[in-house]
Order: C-alpha cells, then sequence, then structure tokens
C-alpha cells in the first residue's frame, strides 16, 4: 500500500485509534516511523501511535512512497488494516 492509498482509506477514521501490527494472531504496538528514499516505515515498540500521529508523519512524505512494517529484522509492505473498536490493525 502506498502512503496516497493509506491516507485516501483512513482520512474519514477516527483520529485516536491506535495502531497495531497484526501478526500470527498477535497484536504489537506500532510506535515509529521512518523516513527512506523508496518507503515510509513504520516498527513496533512500547506504545502505539495514534492515527493522528501518524497522519501528521505522512504529510511529510511523498504520496507515492510505500507504507512497510520493519519487525524481527524484516521489512513487509501493509496491504491492509481492519478496525477492532478503537485500534487499527496492519497487516
Amino acid at each position: 500500500m502506498h502512503v496516497a492509498d493509506f491516507q485516501a482509506c483512513t482520512f474519514n477514521l477516527e483520529s485516536n485509534l491506535s495502531l497495531f501490527l497484526e501478526d500470527n494472531q498477535q497484536l504489537l504496538p506500532l510506535s515509529f516511523l521512518h523516513l527512506s528514499d523508496s518507503a515510509v516505515s513504520l516498527s513496533v515498540g512500547e506504545q502505539p501511535l495514534t492515527l493522528a500521529e501518524l497522519d501528521y508523519g505522512l504529510q511529510f512524505c511523498q504520496p507515492a512512497l510505500l507504507l512497510t512494517i520493519e519487525h524481527d529484522g524484516k521489512t513487509k509492505p501493509v496491504f491492509g488494516f481492519r478496525r477492532v473498536d478503537q485500534q487499527l490493525y496492519l497487516h
């Protein structure tokens, strides 16, 4: 998923939703945003970012950049997300 796609899909959602990686039926908080020449990466940490915090960071990124998740030494593209209560589970 590209930055522009993610923004278009989430623009009308509540800004206080917490972001998590859904990996093998495990939920891991996405806490950091990193920018490179070819991608924007989220990584796992202690406290989850909110959708508002991610949206703010994405304002400074090129819309065509790939949105990825770094976890366990691997980088994978974000394919989608689902909303559960006050959380967004990215996968």
